[in-house]
C-alpha cells in the first residue's frame, strides 16, 4: 500500500511538471514573438510615415521652379572643405583640387511638422536629391570638373523641417590659373576658383559664404609649391614654390658649359643635354605623378 501509494504521488508529480514545463516554453516563445512583433511593426510604422511625408510633400512639388519664385533671389550659402591639392601646371596654367562643396538655401515648399516624427532633420542619398530643385552652380574658371561616383554617386541631401536644404558634393575640380613666373623661382602665384549660376541672374539666386567659409585639411600639401593662404572674397589659393633651389643648380650646371674649352665639343654637348634630359625627365615625372 505504502509503495502504490509513493508511485501515485511521484507519477503526479511528474505529470504536473511536464506541464508546467510545456507551459512556461510556451508562454516564453509567445512572448519573445509579441516583443519582435511590436519592434518590427513600430520600425516599418515610422517608415511608412517618413515615405507619407515625402509623398505629401513632393505631391505638388515642382523641381523646375527655384524658391520663392516671382519673389526675392534665393540666397545659396557656399562653404568648401579642401582634402587634397595638386598638380600645378605652369605649362597649362592650371591647378586641380578635390573638395566638398555644400550648398544652403531655404525652400518653404518642404516645411513639415517637426513633432508628427520626433525628428528635425532627414538625410537623404542621390536619388532623392534628384526629385529637387537645386542651384545649376558651375565653376566660371574650371577646365574639368566631376562628381566622384565610386561605389554611388557621393552626394546627400540633408532637409531640415523649417524647409533648409543642404547639399553636399565631393568633387574634382581642375581650373585655370594665370601664372606671373617673371619673378621664378621665387614666384607666388594666385589662383582663384570662382562659382556662379549658369543660368539664373543676380534677380533670382545670389550666392553667399556660410560662417564656415574654406577649410582645408591639415595633411593637405602640394609637391611643387607652399600652400600659403586661402582668402574668401572669391576664394583664391595663393601659393608659393618652394622647389626653387634644384632649379638654381641646374640652371649653373647649366653655365658651366660656357668655362669648358671649345676644343672639347662633346663634353659641352653631353652637358647641355643632360640638362635638357633632366628637364624634361622631371616634367613628365610630375605629369604622371599628379595625373587625375
Amino acid at each position: 500500500m505504502v509503495g502504490e501509494a509513493i508511485g501515485r504521488v511521484m507519477w503526479w508529480w511528474w505529470w504536473w511538471w511536464r506541464w508546467w514545463c510545456l507551459a512556461q516554453i510556451l508562454a516564453t516563445t509567445s512572448l519573445g514573438r509579441c516583443e519582435a512583433f511590436s519592434s518590427t511593426y513600430s520600425v516599418s510604422g515610422f517608415s511608412k510615415n517618413v515615405t507619407n511625408l515625402l509623398d505629401s510633400l513632393l505631391a505638388d512639388y515642382d523641381r523646375m521652379i527655384r524658391p520663392g519664385h516671382g519673389g526675392p533671389p534665393t540666397t545659396i550659402m557656399v562653404n568648401m572643405n579642401v582634402r587634397s591639392m595638386g598638380p600645378f601646371s605652369e605649362k597649362q596654367e592650371s591647378y586641380a583640387m578635390q573638395l566638398y562643396l555644400r550648398q544652403v538655401w531655404f525652400d518653404p515648399r518642404l516645411r513639415f511638422n517637426k513633432t508628427d516624427l520626433g525628428k528635425n532633420e532627414f538625410s537623404m542619398n542621390w536619388m532623392f536629391a534628384a526629385k529637387l530643385w537645386k542651384p545649376d552652380t558651375f565653376f566660371i574658371n574650371g577646365k574639368n570638373s566631376y562628381v566622384h561616383k565610386i561605389t554611388a554617386p557621393n552626394t546627400f541631401i540633408r532637409l531640415q523641417h523649417d524647409g533648409q536644404i543642404t547639399w553636399s558634393l565631393r568633387l574634382t575640380v581642375r581650373a585655370s590659373c594665370k601664372m606671373h613666373l617673371r619673378k621664378f623661382p621665387l614666384d607666388t602665384q594666385i589662383c582663384p576658383l570662382s562659382l556662379a549660376s549658369y543660368g539664373y541672374n543676380s534677380e533670382d539666386m545670389v550666392y553667399r559664404w556660410a560662417p564656415a567659409l574654406v577649410t582645408v585639411d591639415a595633411d593637405v600639401s602640394i609637391a611643387q609649391y607652399e600652400l600659403f593662404k586661402i582668402t574668401t572674397t572669391s576664394a583664391k589659393v595663393t601659393v608659393r614654390r618652394k622647389v626653387y633651389v634644384p632649379c638654381i643648380l641646374i640652371v649653373c650646371c647649366s653655365w658651366v658649359a660656357f668655362w669648358i674649352t671649345k676644343k672639347d665639343v662633346p663634353g659641352r654637348v653631353c652637358l647641355g643635354e643632360v640638362q635638357f634630359d633632366q628637364d624634361a625627365l622631371g616634367e613628365e615625372k610630375l605629369s604622371k605623378d599628379f595625373r587625375l
